[in-house]
């Protein structure tokens, strides 16, 4: 018979110490390093104009100048008067050849995720992408109308774990399905690859939550039409209960 072989205490103590240590210091160092890029990032901005006027490069000055500008930028935008001045330079930007299309490309993707629309997503769906069958989670975005005046959704399919880099769509009401999950808890998902989730999925309708009316001949609507699923909720989601709708409700009219 073979002998069995037995880990060295000593390899053992040595991976799982170095696990331990590589754990803790990747995200630290990943972190300082972010942090030092978008320091000098920022601080070389300003850096010509600071050696125009003082003949050398000051490190940090250009962060804090850069950091005042804002500031006053701000002021001024929260001043009647001063805001109808930069929104009549916000207009002539718009309308500047090739840079109007960079800028209100900027100034949406700024809007979006900086908080300045709040209600940039509207709602966090479930959709049949990138096939039927496959769900996605998505976001909505807008809401259009056709010349019937039947509505169109245009929803973005973020992409995971960078949610700026995705598809748009436009869909009806019956391919969008409702979970009853907050838009900030489905962008924690997305971001974090899925590692941040509720404890059950059931009401996402992936396994049973999706009740296909295979059996009825009729729709509700009394048309003949059986539709797609019905709708479903997030009822049986224990934690966290941050996902829930009417606690982002309840959180948004609070902080409101």
């Amino acid at each position: 018979m073979a002998e069995t072989k037995r880990n060295n205490p000593l390899t053992t103590a040595f991976r799982k110490n170095f696990l331990a240590g590589l754990l803790f210091l990747v995200p630290f160092i990943a972190a300082i390093l972010i942090l030092a890029w978008v320091f000098n990032t920022i601080d070389g901005i300003l850096q010509p104009i600071i050696r125009l006027f003082f003949g050398k490069t000051i490190t940090g000055l250009g962060l804090i100048t850069t950091v005042i500008l804002i500031l006053i930028v701000g002021i001024i935008w929260n001043n009647g008067l001063g805001r109808t001045v930069l929104k009549g330079l916000d207009k002539v930007f718009a309308r500047v050849p090739i840079f109007s299309q960079v800028y209100t490309g900027a100034k949406q993707v700024m809007e979006s995720l900086g908080g300045v629309k709040r209600n940039a997503f509207k709602e966090a769906v479930i959709i049949d992408f990138p096939r039927s069958g496959t769900k996605s989670l998505a976001f909505i975005t807008n809401v259009m109308e056709d010349e019937n005046d039947q509505k169109i959704y245009v929803v973005y399919v973020p992409g995971s774990p960078n949610p700026t880099s995705g598809f748009l769509m436009l869909l009806r009401e019956h391919q969008i399905h409702r979970p009853d999950l907050a838009v900030d808890c489905a962008m924690r998902m997305i971001v974090s690859c899925g590692m941040v989730t509720p404890d059950r999925c059931r009401g996402f309708g992936l396994a049973d939550g999706y009740k296909a009316m295979a059996d009825s001949t009729m729709s509700p609507t009394g048309q003949g039409e059986v539709p797609l699923a019905v709708p479903v909720n997030l009822a049986d989601v224990t934690n966290p209960k941050s996902c829930k709708l009417e606690e982002q409700e309840r959180m948004q009219r609070e902080g409101g």
